[in-house]
């Protein structure tokens, strides 16, 4: 039976913006069931920390907690929610909560970490704060104690802790009354995606609607809330400069568009010229003004020194003109920079100062890699896996270690013989390729083998051999919204006739249920002036 969050919802939700209103001393808020029942209710809330909300769980029950903690690197608030399961607790209850905690969490906007908990030891304050600080992606000393934080904002702390002027820019002018529409670009030096979810913080830290987007599945992943721009918006796969955004109006997607203060677009250099513009129609037809984006804060994030947008068979000038610099809409924007990459180690700085210098264009046509890039082996399997023992070696091992390369081709011979050294019984998935077309030609011109030969970029191969334990890669946004996207590395547990579990290590959120079961997809390929092929197999690599 699903949870009840509708009979005490005005309560619950009362809570829950005390935590998040930053005027607020409330920084915990405890829920639990109502007597024998399934509707959820509060159970207490307080401004002791984390060290009070522990003493309040019980052993003998089902709880979930959201509370406010103050990053240690950052300065921040950050949001935890914690699922509680007491080691006392009746087993239908715990099998109850397994269904329930996602709904629970979902309607507990904000969350930066989630945490399983079944003792104290798990939800010691250290421990959270260092998962915290793992979500923000920093190295800092849990030994140390930090400074005091009463009375201190958030953009103050972060002035002390991170001297990051910029960034404190860039929420000033979130907070700001707007007489007209008001566009940003934070332009990042060895991009980092921090600033963009601080920002998106601020906002949502008042209680007001805040749309975290990015031009990729992975990129997204590392944004709170995070979703790719082509599903918040709808847009096309195929584009030109006067494509619109496939989202109906009056729908609960269009709405939460309308409530939305701020949008949040991480990644935008690689995104195309084109999209920004359906999308510039699409919140302009949605909330009837004609304003740039309809009147919409939104806020990019990115380096257009990294990758642009990738054109098929396009040439420099075409990539350079689908760059949203190179349009009229630029000229709505205010640009903030972003200098100093608070994230680099002491250790690290040199080679970012001679990565900026090739961003820059002042390398010249020939670039010297710096010497600790040449391999001592040139063999790359031995070079990476001398050192291990595959008959007893670990996913977690392994998943730290891999080997970047120019063509699929030369991918697919390093990754089988990887696959060779390692134990148990390979299985081997093969996909079916056809012609689409109408045209008898075509399908005497270009024959099955010649299908099964091709290895195009974002398609899966032929023949996918695997072994449980193997580390693969997803080739599609299956659901972004649970970390499944187009780059999201998982472990194979069992192989079986048309289904492959696997589980994802989170770093950041630890789930019930991180097992994801694949099947197969079509995919389609298109190669220009030749002929338009569909691809049957798991959306893997």
């Amino acid at each position: 039976m699903s949870v009840n969050l509708t009979k005490h919802k005005t309560a619950l939700l009362q809570v829950w913006r005390d935590v998040v209103d930053e005027k607020s001393p409330t920084d915990w808020a405890l829920f639990g069931y109502e007597k024998q029942s399934n509707d959820l209710c509060v159970v207490g809330t307080g401004d002791g920390g984390l060290e009070e909300l522990v003493d309040e769980l019980n052993s003998g029950k089902v709880m979930y907690a959201f509370c406010k903690v103050i990053c240690p690197n950052t300065g921040l608030p950050k949001f935890v929610f914690i699922n509680w399961q007491g080691e006392g607790a009746p087993l239908n209850r715990k099998g109850a909560c397994a269904n329930h905690v996602l709904d629970v969490s979902n309607f507990f906007k904000g969350s930066h970490v989630t945490i399983n908990a079944r003792m104290e030891e798990d939800v010691e304050p250290s421990l959270v704060l260092e998962k915290v600080s793992k979500a923000s992606a920093s190295k800092f000393n849990f030994k140390e104690r930090s400074d005091p934080v009463e009375n201190i904002t958030p953009v103050q702390r972060a002035r002390e802790s991170l001297d990051e002027r910029n960034a404190e820019n860039v929420a000033d002018r979130l907070r700001r009354p707007r007489a007209r529409s008001d566009q940003q670009m934070a332009n990042r030096v060895n991009s980092q995606a921090e600033t963009n979810v601080s920002e998106d913080d601020c906002v949502r830290g008042k209680g007001d609607q805040a749309i975290a987007v990015a031009s990729t599945g992975i990129a997204a992943t590392f944004l709170s809330g995070g979703r790719t721009a082509h599903s918040i918006f709808k847009i096309l796969l195929t584009l030109n400069a006067t494509s619109t955004c496939n989202l109906k109006p009056n729908t609960s997607e269009a709405k939460i568009l309308l409530d939305a203060k701020v949008i949040v677009w991480d990644e935008a250099p690689m995104t195309h010229v084109h999209a920004f513009l359906a999308v510039d129609r699409l919140l302009k037809d949605l909330s009837k003004c004609d304003e740039p984006f309809g009147g919409k804060i939104i806020l990019l994030g990115g380096d257009f020194r990294q990758v642009l947008p990738v054109i098929l068979r396009g040439s420099q000038s075409l990539t350079v003109s689908s760059v949203i610099k190179k349009h009229r809409l630029w000229s709505d924007f205010f640009v903030m920079k972003l200098t100093e990459n608070m994230r680099a180690f002491d250790s690290e700085k040199e080679f970012a100062s001679w990565l900026l210098h090739v961003g820059e264009g002042e390398s010249g046509e020939k670039i010297q890699l710096p010497p600790f890039c040449y391999p001592e082996i040139q063999d790359p399997v031995q070079q990476l896996f001398s050192d291990i023992d595959f008959k007893t070696v670990t996913p977690e091992e392994l998943k730290g270690r891999a080997i970047l390369t120019v063509t699929n081709d030369l991918s697919m011979q390093i990754n089988n013989r990887v696959l060779e050294c390692m134990p148990g019984n390979e299985v081997i998935y093969e996909s079916i390729d056809n012609i689409v077309s109408n045209d008898p030609q075509d399908h005497l011109a270009y024959t099955e083998e010649f299908l099964n030969s091709l290895t195009p970029t974002g398609m899966p191969p032929h023949k996918l051999r695997l072994k449980p334990g193997t580390i693969i890669m997803l080739l599609r946004n299956l659901a972004p919204s649970k970390g499944l996207c187009n780059g999201t590395r998982l472990i194979v547990i069992q192989l079986q006739k048309n289904v492959i579990v696997a589980k994802k290590k989170l770093v950041l959120i630890i789930t019930m249920n991180p097992i994801s079961y694949l099947e197969y997809l079509s995919f389609h390929l298109i190669v220009i002036c030749l002929f338009n092929s569909s691809v049957n197999n798991f959306p893997l690599d």
